[in-house]
């Protein structure tokens, strides 16, 4: 391969870029500003759009072969290209990191992106409105469980009785950033309940104490006042931590106030576990 400087023909060029995208960086800025040198140049390294003219990092065909080939690429396009949703989602299937880079993405783009790696929500959150998108949130939760953490824990989303049953299904400490009426909700409380017993202290004091003191059991299962039948709560067993007893929900009171099983030899119970060992919550 011939030595690339200023003064190379478009011939040499032309055999020099396809071999290697990144001998683009020396030649005249007239071959910079030809569509065919650089379109054999980001098609062998996209990242070299770089060194391409203004008018051709505004080109659609130069960037659309930059970004496929090198996502991140998108950096380097013009603004209006950025807005591009094209150009933007080619950009994210190929390196989800050019989420970062885009002016313009919607749902399509950004599911995109965190079906590779979870951390492109990190580029979404000051845009509210998809975070206020009921659907979106869904969606992003179900494909990876990790998203609620960049869900706003103040947003509406917190008051509407499908989303919040669907993420205490899957963790029930999430009852937590449920608004007051759904922490009273027993068809939410009982769905946090059965994913991880400790929820229960989220739940409203009158679904504690209704739980707490077990008022009626039918098959083995404990089941809320008003509550049918395919709505139970599965007994949990375990032993005391201070004293060894056995415990079970079947048979022993729940407190209240932490959600532990109350021993009933010693009356222990999670609000006075103060091992350095213990789960914080």
């Amino acid at each position: 391969m011939a030595i690339i400087n200023e003064n190379s023909n478009k011939k040499d060029v032309l055999a020099a870029v396809q071999e290697d995208g990144g001998e683009l960086r020396f030649v005249s800025k007239e071959l910079k500003n030809d569509k065919e040198v650089v379109l054999a140049a980001v098609q062998q390294k996209g990242a070299v759009l770089h060194f391409a003219s203004k008018q051709l990092k505004n080109d659609k065909d130069i960037v659309l072969a930059a970004v496929q080939k090198t996502g991140w690429a998108l950096q380097f396009a013009s603004e209006v290209l950025k807005h591009n949703r094209e150009i933007v989602l080619a950009a994210v299937q190929q390196d989800w990191k050019a989420l970062k880079h885009a002016r313009w993405y919607n749902k399509e783009v950004v599911l995109t992106a965190i079906q590779q790696d979870l951390g492109a929500l990190q580029f979404t959150l000051t845009n509210g409105q998809l975070w206020r998108d009921k659907e979106f949130v869904l969606a992003a939760v179900q494909q990876d469980l990790g998203a609620l953490q960049f869900t706003p824990t103040n947003g509406q989303l917190w008051g509407d009785k499908e989303f919040v049953l669907f993420v205490v299904k899957q963790d029930g400490f999430m009852l937590e950033y449920a608004n007051d009426e759904l922490k009273d909700d027993r068809d939410i409380v009982v769905a946090a309940y059965n994913q991880n017993h400790y929820s229960l202290r989220y739940a409203s004091e009158n679904l504690r104490i209704k739980v707490s003191r077990v008022i009626y059991r039918k098959n083995n299962n404990i089941i809320l006042p008003d509550v049918c039948s395919t709505e139970t709560i599965t007994p949990r067993t375990t032993h005391c931590w201070s004293c060894n007893t056995s415990l079970s929900t079947q048979i022993h009171n729940i407190c209240g106030t932490c959600g532990w099983i109350s021993c009933p030899d010693c009356g222990a119970c999670g609000c006075g576990y103060n091992s350095p060992f213990r789960f914080i919550l």
